[in-house]
């Protein structure tokens, strides 16, 4: 079986904010003389590329036995047959959320965890996570 891919949706929220930091931090290095050194530059592009790798770089796969996710340097993996239960159409505020949006799908899996996941084609996902393990509740809100 071939892994399928799913980038993450993203949120107007999410982008505003991170946009904001983003345009924040370039203006004090602009705008403030004391700031304007290389040293510093340096400083305050390790956040901003940190904020455009996490939004380039956030997205889900799907293999036989694993759903991968990835958002910016944080990686991890849960086991397919791990997972007990799918909540789609909420938000998790609190926790794990390698996401980029609102209103997306939080999973459960083992006995206490969940990770809050957001990717573009919702239901395709859903779809797919309960074809390789029938075994998964889904819950829609």
């Amino acid at each position: 079986m071939n892994a399928m891919q799913y980038p993450s949706r993203k949120g107007v929220l999410t982008g505003s904010i991170m946009a904001g930091v983003v345009l924040f931090m370039i203006g004090e290095m602009l705008l403030i003389p004391a700031l304007q050194k290389p040293s510093v530059y340096a400083i305050f592009c390790l956040p901003i590329a940190l904020m455009a790798w996490t939004w380039f770089g956030t997205s889900y796969r799907i293999d036989a036995s694993h759903l991968h996710f990835a958002s910016g340097p944080f990686r991890g993996k849960i086991a397919l047959a791990d997972i007990t239960q799918v909540t789609c159409g909420e938000t998790m505020w609190a926790g794990y959320r390698p996401a980029l949006a609102r209103k997306g799908i939080v999973v459960r899996y083992k006995r206490w965890n969940e990770i809050y996941i957001s990717p573009q084609k919702q239901e395709t996902f859903v779809t797919e996570l309960v074809t390789l393990n029938p075994k998964i509740v889904v819950v829609k809100k």
